[in-house]
């Protein structure tokens, strides 16, 4: 039995299924426990992780449009990036003594962090869509790269593969932790980061 995250009057409890279906969160804690960011990338690793969040994606979004809810509306760097964040969440999971707790995050909270600068992540951004624009990436050395789905792909997770992480950043991983911590930005409360923080209930969190 699936214990729902959201008050019983939130029309997004109508997708407390989906969002936390155990074989949903373990397809995406397996797809990457299989392609390690840190580890040498497989082949054609930046284009399936393109493809999967893509498709896992599309999947929410037509579930959400199945009853009655709007699509996911895009918040990331220069996309909303410094408005409240309008919906909260509780993935319930703040006790227990087999792993670490996942606290959760009230509705109109602000971006922020103790590690990660927003101004950063913008800049990292939008050396991408010049790249796009360019049709090629640059290596440390200033060298043209190919763009190709696949390399693209790596730069926005920022695995090994990456043509250059410096210019490019780690928006991917970088915004998994930036709202993660929306509950306690700057950690002066002591708080646990929310589901967003971990691969496995990443996908129960609510962003639309």
């Amino acid at each position: 039995t699936l214990i729902g995250s959201k008050a019983t009057l939130d029309p997004e409890n109508k997708l407390d299924w989906w969002r936390q279906d155990p074989g949903l969160s373990e397809h995406h804690y397996n797809w990457h426990v299989y392609y390690p960011f840190a580890e040498p990338v497989k082949d054609r690793q930046g284009e399936l992780f393109a493809d999967m969040h893509q498709q896992m994606l599309a999947r929410y979004n037509f579930e959400r449009l199945a009853v009655g809810l709007s699509p996911v509306e895009p918040y990331g760097p220069g996309i909303h990036w410094d408005d409240p964040l309008p919906e909260g969440f509780n993935p319930k999971l703040e006790d227990y003594s087999f792993r670490a707790s996942f606290m959760s995050i009230p509705d109109s909270v602000t971006l922020g962090s103790r590690h990660i600068l927003a101004s950063n992540m913008d800049t990292n951004k939008e050396r991408l869509y010049i790249a796009i624009a360019r049709d090629h990436l640059e290596d440390p050395t200033g060298n043209r790269v190919q763009l190709t789905m696949d390399k693209l792909g790596c730069c926005v997770e920022a695995s090994t593969g990456s043509a250059n992480k410096e210019l490019y950043g780690n928006l991917h991983n970088n915004g998994h932790v930036m709202i993660s911590l929306m509950n306690d930005p700057d950690g002066r409360y002591n708080i646990d980061p929310g589901a967003m923080i971990a691969t496995d209930p990443a996908v129960m969190t609510t962003l639309r």
